[in-house]
């Protein structure tokens, strides 16, 4: 009996410590692996958001009910000023944090660059705070940096808010933008100066330090924060995440490699909370379809040599003979890399592969959102890589428009702008058709079926992390074309 107990106790010991080994190991817990109790079940189709028939029709000059209000300003709500400057295109930056979006390289993480501030014409004084007008019964924050390091961002993101604003030109709601000034400092003046003037919502802002502090002041109020961070660790109780996240990403993609029967899959990720998530997800996806994962390769910035690394990878050595010539018999590792990289170090990546014999027409790249980036077309070693992200064509129509009214292709980010202030205005029409008052609380964010925006459908879960449906799409051609249609519903079929 003694022997028994010891046995067992010992049997316990060694599971808590391999348990705890795994923990410590990643340092990770995957936010998206929720219990099928929290899954809600979509039962209609999503609420539509983008009204795209309004701006063609809309001439300069002519106004709609919707008002923007801009803080200060003696008339109370006007339009802002329609001028252009050249944006910056989105190339799959990621928001880590620290005030500042950053993207992959191949010797660490540098700063995006962001250019100086060119919008003098917009009034010095937004986010200095002033009362709802007399004709408004809800009011609406943006917070978003329209000073200092990314104001080029934050205007573009006002722009695309205004343009909602009059898609969907409710008489008595307001859009009250505030400068956060690109720091987190301002960030959390900007969301006291919103609420104590009479705020029910705020949308932004676009860095995860500015969403921690702004959701720090609104948690106090019992305010909803929808913040256009990828961070999904910003996320809480009342913060929700409108950014582009990997997870669904990941799940999409690997469910179209496993319908093109990829069966043998190597997976290239750095080795952060980035590269995690993406592993993590890409594992419970894998098992899910029978993909055999070959190999993953974890690399952090820096001076490793990734391409020492990548050899390895390639099983590039097990394929040559002593002299190096390649083996007469010999069997490629892969169908297919998962490759969670973006911009110049997805260019990087892909030519090493083809440099160790993993040529695109034969071992076909897989990757996230982050290949939604113009700059990787036309790119041989990425010739036919496939990638989950939302459809270019739900989204064409808006870049025309911005286009035409600020002379000017806005940011990829700037679509969030428009989504999150669509929202805002249908969540207040439903809420005050219904119970004379927004529909602000996480019932109505959480709606189960969804909403459907520039950027395809979209819910929130109630941990605070957007679910997309996305498309599929190919670099071919010179361009990206869609292969797989994004779905237009949550609703899932009966089986």
């Amino acid at each position: 009996m003694r022997n028994y107990l010891f046995q067992k106790m010992t049997l316990i010991f060694c599971a808590v410590l391999l348990l705890g080994g795994c923990v410590s190991a990643t340092g990770y817990k995957n936010p998206w692996k929720m219990s099928t109790k929290d899954e809600a079940k979509a039962s209609e189709a999503p609420s539509t958001l983008a009204r795209p028939t309004a701006w063609p029709q809309q001439q300069a000059g002519q106004t709609t009910q919707g008002a923007m209000v801009l803080g200060g300003n003696e008339q109370g709500a006007t339009q802002p000023d329609m001028q252009g400057q050249n944006g910056q295109p989105y190339t799959g930056a990621i928001d880590y944090g620290q005030g500042q979006m950053v993207q992959p390289n191949m010797s660490g993480y540098d700063q995006a660059p962001y250019g100086q501030n060119g919008y003098g014409t917009m009034e010095q004084n937004i986010g200095a705070g002033l009362p709802p007008s007399a004709a408004a019964s809800v009011r609406v924050a943006l917070l978003t940096p329209l000073t200092g390091q990314a104001s080029h961002l934050g205007q573009a993101f006002l722009n695309a808010s205004q343009m909602a604003l009059f898609d969907l030109n409710m008489a008595d709601f307001e859009i009250a933008p505030y400068d956060t000034q690109s720091t987190p400092a301002g960030a959390k003046q900007a969301a006291t100066q919103a609420i104590n003037d009479g705020a029910s919502l705020i949308i932004g802002p676009l860095f995860a330090d500015s969403v921690r502090a702004a959701r720090s002041v609104a948690s106090r109020h019992n305010i909803s924060v929808i913040g256009f961070s990828t961070d999904w660790t910003t996320a809480n109780d009342n913060t929700y995440v409108m950014g582009f996240l990997p997870f669904t990403q990941v799940q999409r993609i690997v469910q179209h490699a496993a319908k093109r029967g990829y069966k043998r899959i190597g997976v290239i990720a750095p080795d952060d909370l980035y590269g995690q998530a993406v592993i993590n997800t890409y594992l419970e996806e894998a098992g899910r379809y029978g993909i055999h994962t070959v190999d993953i390769l974890r690399f952090k910035g820096g001076a490793e040599d990734l391409s020492l690394r990548i050899r390895e990878f390639a099983k590039y050595d097990s394929r040559r003979d002593a002299k190096g010539k390649l083996l007469p018999r010999y069997e490629l590792p892969f169908d297919a890399v998962l490759m969670a990289v973006g911009s110049e170090q997805a260019i990087a990546v892909s030519n090493l592969l083809t440099y160790h014999d993993l040529d695109p027409r034969r071992v076909v790249r897989l990757g996230t959102g982050l290949w939604d980036d113009t700059s990787l077309i036309g790119e041989d070693n990425l010739a036919g890589a496939l990638f989950a992200a939302p459809s270019p064509n739900l989204r064409r129509s808006f870049v025309t428009r911005y286009k035409m009214l600020f002379d000017d292709r806005p940011p990829r980010l700037a679509s969030l702008a428009y989504d999150a202030t669509a929202l805002s205005i249908v969540l207040a029409q439903h809420g005050l058709q219904q119970n004379g008052v927004p529909a602000f609380g996480r019932d109505s964010l959480m709606n189960p079926n969804g909403f459907s925006g520039i950027d395809g459908i979209f819910r929130f879960h109630s941990n605070g992390l957007i679910e997309r449906g996305l498309a599929v799409l190919q670099f071919s051609g010179g361009g990206m074309k869609v292969v797989e249609d994004a779905p237009s519903t949550f609703m899932r079929p009966n089986l």
